[in-house]
């Protein structure tokens, strides 16, 4: 049986939810209605976030720890049993594209209840299992984060302050991030450094529909966090996390300047790479670390280095 998302699940209840409301709408009624009556205030809800949650393009990590322990798994039934038939056997049909065989008009709301439910507490574990490889990991190296200027501020913070007093409404740093892996990768001057990428390796292990964004305008990629560090079988120990500063294309080859903001250790980024979104195979041990390559991630740097307790 296939693992439903929340996005996924709200794709399948939007038509049915509020006469068919946007998005984030469907995103907020779909929380309203699983989390009990008096604790309304925890959802906290921002029209963009929740758009994303929709989407897929955001975790729903964050909102799920706040949330959880404040369920309320017979509201949401309650609230689902009571669209008409149809509607209840479109979802049924919908549930069991999933492996969900057992959906049934008559079953349908406490099946999509307790799968909420069960989306919202995989949620929660993977926040504090990501914490707790963090602290685990930090007990094993002296420099699993870095902050290059003020003490005390956490480096997801430094990259969400810059990248707002950079690009405002217009960043898109709590949404994507570019990977960068370059062989023999030169020193920085400065805390600032150049590469250049071959662009038959432009975008590569990067999702179609983000592929597809960031072509039609490129320079979106100065909105978003880039990490780099060089090839694994270089031995690398850090890695960077930087802004873009400067983005060209010249003929066969994309040439990116850059300023660093601070920096982790490789065995942090090592150790984690399916949290970063990341492909590893565990087979070979042979992944995108291995490869000169530039990608984008459908993933929230912040989220990430937040959830390794940065």
């Amino acid at each position: 049986m296939l693992k439903l998302t929340f996005s996924e699940l709200a794709k399948i209840l939007q038509p049915y939810i509020n006469n068919n409301s946007s998005q984030p709408k469907t995103a907020l009624e779909i929380i309203n209605q699983i989390v009990d009556d008096k604790s309304q205030d925890l959802i906290e809800y921002n029209e963009n976030t929740f758009k994303n949650y929709y989407s897929g393009k955001s975790r729903i990590t964050r909102l799920a720890n706040r949330i959880s322990g404040h369920l309320d798994q017979t509201k949401f039934d309650s609230y689902l049993s009571k669209l008409d038939y149809g509607a209840l056997t479109s979802i049924s049909n919908s549930l069991k594209k999933y492996g969900i065989d057992d959906a049934r008009p008559g079953s349908v709301s406490t099946i999509c209840a307790k799968e909420l439910i069960k989306i919202i507490d995989d949620a929660t574990k993977r926040q504090n299992t990501s914490k707790n490889v963090g602290k685990i990991a930090k007990k094993t190296s002296s420099s699993i984060t870095q902050d290059l200027s003020s003490v005390g501020s956490s480096l997801s913070d430094k990259i969400e302050k810059r990248f707002r007093q950079l690009y405002g409404e217009e960043s898109l740093a709590d949404i994507y991030y570019s990977l960068i892996i370059s062989y023999g990768l030169k020193k920085t001057i400065n805390g600032q450094g150049m590469v250049s990428i071959s662009n038959d390796r432009k975008f590569e292990y990067t999702d179609e529909s983000i592929k597809d964004y960031f072509l039609t305008n490129p320079l979106r990629m100065k909105t978003i966090p880039l990490l780099i560090c060089t090839e694994k079988q270089d031995g690398p120990t850090n890695v960077y996390c930087c802004e873009i500063t400067n983005y060209s294309d010249r003929g066969k080859w994309t040439h990116i300047q850059y300023k660093v903001i601070g920096q982790f250790s490789y065995q942090l980024f090592d150790e984690n790479y399916a949290v970063f979104g990341v492909f590893n195979d565990p087979r070979s041990g042979w992944g995108e670390n291995n490869r000169t390559h530039l990608s984008i991630k459908g993933n929230s740097l912040l989220q990430i280095l937040r959830d390794l307790g940065d």
